[in-house]
């Protein structure tokens, strides 16, 4: 929501007005953006794919058919990046080529070829054959390339904003949820590492904190969460808790992922009845507050921390999740990560709300950051991404 800080912005959106009296244009490369409020997220969020700002004069020109494909043009799209379409056949093939008048300069790289493949192993043969310079490596894949010599030495692991973790109904689930020892005890009981190594085969890479590595207000002096059965069994002891049970429905890919937790919660005593429901049937209940537990995947293109993690667990937001998590202190954490206007202290604000969510208060169990690899022919340098490739800055020796 962070756009909607923009001076004017609420008139806008209610339809009293066609204009928005916090931006001004000063000239054509230079735009003034006013706040209603001090907000540290703003510039970063501008740097994002979807802030981009188009051509007045292309947008008026197409009218309602703006940003789709009409006919048998697939090139007439405007954008502010470094290449142009050449070709687009609107099914498997795209050509860009570099714009010379870029405002970062032409790119070193005259040309890219994007070709859509949907099967997993012909996308990997044309990779293997030379055919192609750059591939995401299909999930069900990764093993096998990762063990063949012609490939391994090319995957790259990629990142994304995306964390996977156990959420816990800490309302209307089971009512030891609300004691923080038995929450720990079941954080210290996942043995993260093997679960990566082995189910996840190598394509992720264990918690430290909920925030991934690549994210804005990521702590990089953590060590991964502690794996110690022992101290998770004394927990639950003090706690006064035995024979914990709960209901633990998961959608059909999060199966194995659960059937581990399920076995690592029994070494300490905890019975998780895991069972797989539809995907509509999950965020259905989900949002209704009825599921206990379950593991959930959230992802964010905005690699801004404090939006990603807040965007669930400020109290004002999790009880639309079936989290229920409440804590004035992370409340207090993420508005002063919102509201200044020094990166380095939103920066550092973030990380402490990290540590109150998952390791003073473990209102929620990071389990892994889900690892995007993919294979980059020798030569080539320089390429970004978020979500897909990024070629502006690309070189090949």
């Amino acid at each position: 929501d962070s756009f909607s800080k923009i001076e004017g912005f609420a008139a806008l959106a209610a339809g009293e007005t066609d204009e928005i009296a916090g931006l001004t244009i000063v000239d054509p490369t230079h735009i003034t953006f006013t706040l209603s409020e001090p907000h540290s997220s703003f510039t970063r969020l501008l740097c994002q794919f979807y802030a981009n700002i188009y051509p007045e004069a292309a947008v008026t020109a197409v009218g309602d058919d703006w940003g789709i494909a009409t006919g048998a043009d697939w090139t007439t799209y405007f954008g502010t990046g470094p290449f142009r379409i050449a070709e687009n056949d609107g099914t498997s093939f795209v050509r860009l080529e570099a714009f010379e008048d870029y405002h970062e300069g032409k790119p070193a790289i005259d040309a890219v070829e994007i070709s859509y493949i949907n099967d997993d192993s012909t996308l990997m043969n044309h990779y293997v054959n030379g055919d192609l310079d750059v591939v995401f490596i299909p999930k069900t894949l990764i093993e096998q390339y990762r063990n063949d010599s012609n490939v391994s030495g090319d995957i790259v692991n990629y990142t994304p904003c995306a964390t996977q973790f156990v959420n816990l109904n800490l309302k209307n689930g089971p009512v030891e949820f609300q004691d923080q020892r038995v929450r720990e005890a079941l954080s210290l009981a996942i043995d993260r590492q093997t679960l990566c190594d082995t189910v996840l085969e190598g394509a992720a890479a264990p918690c430290s904190c909920f925030i991934p590595g690549t994210v804005n207000g990521h702590d990089d002096s953590l060590d991964v969460f502690e794996y110690a059965p022992d101290k998770a069994i004394d927990l639950l002891s003090q706690a006064g808790v035995s024979n914990l049970t709960f209901d633990f429905p998961v959608r059909k890919r999060d199966e194995l992922v659960a059937q581990v937790l399920e076995q690592n919660w029994a070494a300490i005593g905890v019975t998780a009845n895991v069972s797989t429901i539809e995907d509509q049937d999950w965020s259905t209940k989900r949002g209704n507050g009825e599921i206990q537990a379950t593991t959930v995947t959230w992802s964010s293109t905005s690699n801004v921390g404090i939006e990603f993690m807040s965007s669930f667990f400020l109290s004002s937001e999790s009880s639309k999740r079936s989290s229920f998590y409440s804590s004035a202190e992370f409340d207090e954490l993420t508005d002063k990560a919102k509201t200044t206007t020094d990166l380095d202290e939103a920066d550092l604000y973030t990380m402490q709300a990290d540590n109150v969510l998952t390791r003073q208060d473990y209102g929620t169990l990071p389990i892994d950051w889900p690892q995007n690899p993919y294979a980059l022919k020798t030569g080539f340098s320089g390429i970004e991404v978020l979500v897909d490739f990024h070629f502006k800055h690309v070189t090949k020796a």
